[in-house]
């Protein structure tokens, strides 16, 4: 039996259509960009989504295929900061 990574395919077309993106406009992409999302398949897919700091397209059975994080809010705690002092 093989241990197959069966995300492996979205991820490898999300990254090349990223290596595109940051071609055409640059190294840092404003959200419309991000928002616009990539093919795979003949199918439009996310990067990532916007309300969800942890993605994962319908499509992708194991991994998650982006993580983001909010700078916080004058006199707020960075969300992550207590597992990063922790670590």
């Amino acid at each position: 039996m093989t241990n197959q990574d069966l995300d492996w395919p979205i991820r490898v077309a999300a990254m090349n259509a990223l290596q595109h993106l940051v071609r055409q406009h640059g190294e840092v992409l404003s959200w419309d960009v991000i928002d616009r999302g990539f093919t795979y398949q003949g199918e439009t897919l996310n990067f990532a989504n916007r309300a969800r700091g942890i993605f994962w397209p319908r499509h992708m059975r194991e991994t998650a295929l982006s993580i983001k994080t909010t700078v916080p809010r004058q006199g707020r705690e960075a969300r992550y900061e207590r597992f990063r002092e922790a670590g």
